[in-house]
This record gives C-alpha cells, sequence and structure tokens, in this order.
C-alpha cells in the first residue's frame, strides 16, 4: 500500500466532493485518506454519518482509502455505492 498525498477529516471530504460535483466532476479522484476522527454529534444527529450512509459511500469512492473512528483499517478501492466495503 502507497501512502496519499494527504490525510484529511470526513468535513474536509465532503467539501471537496461539493466543489467537484458543483464542476459537474463526477468520477473524480482525490489523492487522500479520509480520517473519520470527529463529534458525536456528527455521527448521530440527523445529518450524521450514521443516518446517510448512501451519502457517506457515495463521497468516499473519490477518495484513496478511509479510516473509521475506531482505527480499522477500511479499503473501498473507488467503490460503487452498491459494493460492499473490506475491513482489513
Amino acid at each position: 500500500m502507497r501512502l496519499p498525498v494527504d490525510i484529511i477529516l470526513w468535513d474536509e471530504a465532503k467539501s471537496i466532493h461539493k466543489k467537484y460535483i458543483s464542476q459537474d466532476k463526477k468520477d473524480y479522484f482525490y489523492d487522500a485518506f479520509v480520517c473519520f476522527y470527529t463529534d458525536d454529534h456528527k455521527f448521530d444527529g440527523p445529518h450524521g454519518i450514521w443516518n446517510n450512509c448512501c451519502f457517506v459511500l457515495e463521497v468516499l469512492k473519490h477518495f484513496q482509502e478511509q479510516y473509521h473512528p475506531i482505527f480499522l483499517h477500511i479499503r473501498t478501492s473507488r467503490i460503487q455505492s452498491r459494493d460492499i466495503t473490506h475491513i482489513e
């Protein structure tokens, strides 16, 4: 596994995704790991990660890899929203 250019937080990933989608670049790739270390209210609220899992997968498929809050490594390798992630 090669190292990414950057490690970013979930909020940054959402901003990057919004920027590319607003430019009509729906098949972009961003060379970064997404880290889910974030406040609890961002997970559990009405717009939180757990309540919007389809949106989360839609965003993550554009990034190199992800780390979730309990530090299990999740490799998605350009996942499709319907695919199941592989946890190492």
